[in-house]
């Protein structure tokens, strides 16, 4: 959807944690002050309005990343979030925000974030290996995340978001943490690792990838009550897709009973959005300023479009990211899940190919999706899989 805008937030690549998978690490940490954030807000609303993200600009959402937001003090980083409020609401039809934590804070920062953003909060996990840590330690970051997981639930009812990395070390254990998921009534999403901050040696395979999802999307089609990420977003617009070639109307309002599915905010499941017009709906700032289409190619450094607090616009760059959707891959333009794809992700391909116009590595992967999909598709009512959707969306 054209009309609307993402705009990622990272108010300090500083954290508490020490995971040997950080794609956000740095070796000089630094964190955005109150006024700092106001000066490239001001920057980033001329933007806007000069280049038109978020097209019409029907929908906004905000989110806190990190480093951790949860060491920002918390007075500040109020006053931020009720500050960045007060500037891109009203440019808006509808607008929302979210942060994502570790949870590795004091019950009383947990509070605060709460206050803040509700139930509008992310977090990541790894129950089984011993890659994320607190100053060495998995143990105290289990023990950490877990308390504050429950005091989530039983305080406020709020079940957060989880990302997942995938790699060679958790990739065993990835039925056992959906199985979580669903015990614990919260979405999850799975990760595939990439290199940003830190060097990476056990991404898996593409075939590896293609097998493991494979299988894990067999088990959740039509089953489980959660949201699976990437699953969820892709057969949702893949289904959408699917309806129209059979020549069935879908209106605008969403009802299980004519089969008119329409996916919920995505705020805190966070991945690859399957979007060729990243550049008009996506924007991530970092601490020292600096803009980037998304906050992975901010991890990884990859074409920087300007800095909001010098207020910079390298419009030959942001001209060419913004060109995506019209110079794909040649195989990619005659996909016949081309509109559920959309070409994945710029960062991927650029990864892969050297080229944003290129092709990611894992079209392999989207594509063994799509035929699983819709030979469910063919062997499911209409009516069972829309109130599935539902039962997910709720």
């Amino acid at each position: 959807m054209n009309n609307r805008l993402t705009l990622h937030m990272r108010l300090t690549n500083n954290c508490n944690a020490d995971c040997s998978y950080c794609s956000s690490y740095t070796k000089n940490p630094n964190r955005m002050s109150l006024s700092e954030v106001m000066q490239s807000m001001s920057f980033i609303k001329k933007t806007i309005i000069k280049y038109g993200l978020g097209g019409l600009r029907d929908y906004c959402s905000v989110n806190y990343i990190g480093g951790e937001v949860g060491i920002v003090p918390m007075e500040e980083l109020k006053d931020i979030v009720l500050g960045v409020r007060r500037s891109l609401n009203p440019m808006f039809k509808v607008f929302e925000d979210g942060c994502q934590t570790n949870l590795v804070l004091s019950e009383k920062k947990i509070d605060n974030l709460v206050h803040l953003f509700s139930n509008r909060i992310g977090t990541s996990a790894d129950h089984f290996t011993k890659q994320r840590t607190v100053k060495g330690s998995s143990d105290n970051y289990n023990f950490l995340l877990n308390h504050n997981r429950y005091y989530l639930l039983n305080k406020y009812q709020i079940a957060p978001s989880t990302i997942v990395v995938v790699n060679q070390k958790t990739k065993n254990f990835l039925s056992q943490e959906i199985n979580i998921a669903i015990q614990e009534k919260h979405h999850i999403t799975l990760r595939p690792v990439f290199e940003g901050g830190l060097k990476i040696s056990d991404a898996l395979h593409v075939h590896e990838i293609i097998a493991l999802y494979g299988e894990l999307f067999e088990r959740w089609f039509l089953k489980q009550p959660i949201m699976v990420e990437p699953f969820y977003q892709l057969t949702v617009q893949n289904w959408i897709d699917y309806q129209q070639k059979q020549g069935i109307l879908l209106h605008q309002k969403t009802t299980t009973s004519q089969g008119n599915f329409i996916a919920p905010s995505m705020l805190n499941n966070n991945g690859c959005p399957f979007q060729s017009n990243c550049a008009r709906t996506s924007l991530s700032l970092e601490p020292n300023g600096d803009l980037y289409v998304c906050m992975d190619m901010a991890d990884s450094k990859q074409m920087c479009i300007g800095n909001a607090l010098r207020g910079e616009w390298d419009e030959l760059l942001w001209n060419k990211l913004e060109q995506r959707s019209k110079h794909l891959d040649e195989t990619c333009k005659k996909c016949e899940w081309k509109n559920s794809c959309q070409g994945g992700c710029m960062k991927e391909a650029l990864d892969h190919t050297g080229d944003i116009f290129g092709k990611t590595e894992l079209c392999e992967v989207w594509k063994m999706l799509f035929r699983k999909m819709e030979q469910r598709f063919k062997e499911s009512t209409r009516e069972e899989i829309n109130a599935w959707l539902e039962k997910i969306k709720l």
